[in-house]
């Protein structure tokens, strides 16, 4: 086995999926694992551009709050 990344995913709408009819090949398996690692990475970009994201409950309105922390510019 071996590590996958992609530094330039792209979301897709529509995942394939594994037929009976598909040979079980590596190619074949791993197409839709790594579909959506990109959408994964690709939401990831749109949600933490170049921070992190902190969720804390809040209990004295019943909410859950969400603060996005930004890295800073060195």
């Amino acid at each position: 086995m071996k590590d996958y990344t992609n530094d330039s995913p792209v979301f897709s709408e529509t995942i394939s999926i594994i037929e009976t009819t598909d040979k079980a090949h590596a190619d074949n398996v791993n197409a839709s694992i790594k579909q959506l690692h990109d959408n994964t990475l690709a939401m990831k970009g749109l949600i933490m551009p170049s921070g992190f994201i902190a969720l804390s409950v809040n209990a004295s309105d019943n909410g859950l709050d969400a603060t996005i922390y930004q890295e800073e510019d060195s």
